[in-house]
């Protein structure tokens, strides 16, 4: 589990800073599967995921509760998350415009890594409809245009097409 967990953390840390090369830590096709908005697919929308939030909430902070590995490719973390939402952020219906409040939510992250030790797939679960009301933001004005299996389905398409238009390592 050390390695796994060490180079999650290392990520972390390298997201956090907007110019940090995510070449590193992404393989070039990388799905996250957000709960909150879309499936981001490939390394330069693993980029535009961490801006996203960098300015929708810039005081925010992830504390690793508890992480668990099979000891092969796979990672799963619980974080508690905190923050202000003070800038806009994309919502499944567009963006929402940011109200001030601070939140505090509980997400669980499942993680499988290439044979180079980059993120490969990172699935996200957490409260959604929580999370929205300590935004300010009725959940229902969001959230109806959510449907997890066409998510999914479209998510791993685009990877596909990646895969397809170049021999990628680690899969």
């Amino acid at each position: 589990m050390g390695e796994l967990s060490n180079r999650y953390e290392r990520a972390w840390a390298a997201a956090a800073t907007r110019d940090a090369p995510l070449e590193d830590f992404y393989n070039e096709a990388c799905v996250m599967f957000d709960p909150f908005c879309e499936a981001w697919v490939g390394r330069d929308r693993v980029r535009d995921l961490w801006d996203m939030w960098a300015v929708a909430v810039p005081d925010f902070h992830a504390e690793r509760v508890h992480c668990e590995s099979d000891d092969g490719n796979y990672l799963t973390t619980i974080l508690a998350i905190t923050g202000t939402f003070t800038g806009p952020l994309k919502g499944p219906k567009g963006m929402i415009a940011p109200t001030g409040k601070r939140f505090e939510i509980t997400v669980v992250d499942v993680h499988e890594f290439d044979d180079q030790g980059r993120f490969l797939f990172t699935r996200a679960f957490m409260d959604v409809h929580s999370f929205m009301r300590q935004l300010g933001v009725d959940p229902s004005e969001y959230l109806d245009a959510y449907d997890p299996e066409v998510y999914v389905r479209e998510a791993r398409a685009k990877q596909a097409e990646i895969w397809r238009a170049g021999s990628l390592p680690g899969r």
